[in-house]
């Protein structure tokens, strides 16, 4: 065998049980198509994210309720979410979330608990107290209530 047949050029191959998260290209995906359509409500998984972002809606008092900018930090707080939870699959599927060669946690659980802060600060700016819904007054129930007077 000659030498340059042994040595092959360009990058080198990674080994077939490598372990890559994939969150780049989710990152990729809803930065691109957004956020509703890159969750699959088909699966188990897209809808429950679909129901958290809907039960955080109604405890702020429904989307009517909502600012544009309160409607805009429920969407980074829901795309979040999508991340952690990503992650969160990913680290339960391994089997050790420490590189024993370098003895030190691999570089995405420490992304993932900056994910976390992140949507604290979000939902933290969007308010954690509950909201009900106010119900607009018919012109008789508003007579009835004696407010006017």
């Amino acid at each position: 065998m000659a030498a340059a047949e042994k040595r092959k050029r360009g990058r080198p191959k990674r080994p077939p049980m490598s372990r890559r998260h994939g969150m780049s290209l989710l990152r990729r995906s809803v930065r691109e198509q957004g956020l509703v359509r890159t969750v699959d409500s088909r699966t188990a998984a897209g809808r429950a994210l679909m129901e958290w972002r809907r039960a955080l809606l109604d405890d702020l008092g429904g989307e009517e309720a909502l600012s544009t900018q309160r409607l805009a930090l429920v969407d980074v707080a829901t795309r979040t979410k999508l991340f952690i939870d990503s992650v969160d699959s990913w680290c339960l599927e391994q089997d050790s979330l420490l590189n024993k060669r370098r003895r030190a946690l691999y570089p995405v659980v420490l992304e993932r608990c900056r994910l976390a802060d992140s949507l604290l600060r979000t939902l933290e700016a969007i308010g954690l107290d509950r909201r009900i819904a106010e119900k607009s007054l018919t012109p008789s129930e508003y007579a009835a209530s004696g407010v006017g007077r």
